[in-house]
């Protein structure tokens, strides 16, 4: 699977937009989500094969365009995603006993 990936990232730019392409993205791309290993990309890889078809070609492109690797579930956006809801916790609880709730 490293290698189909490291593949992939090899390849010149305008070849990875021209596998970016409608119906072509989400099979490519999808199983190169897949290919990360963990449990978040892999639900996104497989997500990614019926809804790259169809929109998400769109972000891969725009991601590439812009020089940078296509949208996947890093481990440092799952980390800002808890901190999002951690924080929106915190928020919630402070309205609580804002409110006399508690």
């Amino acid at each position: 699977m490293k290698e189909l990936r490291k593949a992939i990232d090899d390849l010149p730019l305008i070849v990875k937009i021209i596998l970016a392409l409608p119906c072509i993205d989400g099979i490519i791309w999808g199983i190169y989500r897949i290919c990360r290993g963990d449990i978040a990309n892999i639900i996104l890889g497989i997500v990614w094969i019926f809804f790259g078809s169809t929109v998400g070609w769109i972000l891969d492109i725009v991601f590439l365009a812009l020089s940078k690797p296509v949208f996947e579930l890093t481990d440092e956006t799952i980390n800002k995603i808890k901190n999002l809801a951690g924080e929106n916790d915190k928020s919630d609880d402070k309205k609580d006993n804002e409110n006399g709730k508690n």
